[in-house]
Formats: C-alpha cells, structure tokens, sequence
C-alpha cells in the first residue's frame, strides 16, 4: 500500500482517522523512516494529555481497571488512546492482543482509540516503538 507523505498522513491522525494511526504504529514498531517523520509532523501540536501507565502481574486486574478509566473518560467526551503491550508471539513476533479483547466497554465508544503492541523483548516489558505511539 503507497502512502502519501509525512504531513498528510500526520494530518489524518489529526483529524482522527485510526487506519493511518494503526498503519504509522505499525510502521514505528518496523523502524521505517517515515514513521518517524509523522511522528515529527505530530509533535509540535502535543504536550496537553495525561499520561497512565498501568502494570501487575497476571490476573491483578490491569485491563478492568483501563477500560474503566478509558469509558469513563470517553464517555464524557475526551479522546483516549490505549497502548496495550501484550507479551510477543514467538511465531508472529506480534502481540498476542489478550488485554485489547478485554476493554469490552471501552472498545465500544467513539473516540477511544486502542493498538496492541508486542514489546519484542525489548527490555522493562514495554515495546521500543510504544515511546513514540503515546
């Protein structure tokens, strides 16, 4: 699929369209150069969202606790983002998607925007390519 330069796809981000920012995430976590130039497009218009980092041992409730802060923060109107790092499959090297198919409520609300990423061993158990999808 031909991608169209930097500034349009930053602008489609912008305006909200999920493909693109799904597209570019995983362009990120692939190391390709123009990921990195969106995510320069994107910048300068950042600085104003909170950021929550939520992390347990298995079973401790992590994924209930994000889906219930995301609905109740979606539902009064604002934007969430939900990075979820997922353990790497061994055969795909993707992420296994378990705490995305838990956010049942959140998934369902306009503007909640939610990307499993694999950490690919990278070390402390979050992904590389996570500190430029936030």
């Amino acid at each position: 699929m031909a991608f169209p330069d930097p500034k349009e796809l930053a602008e489609r981000i912008i305006s909200g369209d999920e493909k693109v920012a799904s597209k570019v995430i995983s362009m990120l976590e692939n190391g390709e150069d123009i990921a990195f130039e969106v995510i320069s497009e994107i910048y300068p218009g950042t600085g104003g969202a909170f950021r929550i980092g939520v992390t347990g041992p298995p079973g401790a409730g992590k994924s209930t606790i994000i889906d219930r802060i995301a609905t109740f923060y979606g539902r009064g109107g604002k934007k969430i983002g939900v990075i979820a790092i997922d353990p790497t499959s061994i055969k795909s090297k993707g992420a296994f998607f378990g705490d995305r198919l838990r956010l049942k409520n959140a998934e369902k609300i306009d503007g909640i925007f939610i990307r499993s990423m694999a950490h690919r061993g990278f070390s402390g158990g979050i992904s590389k390519a996570a500190l430029g999808a936030e």
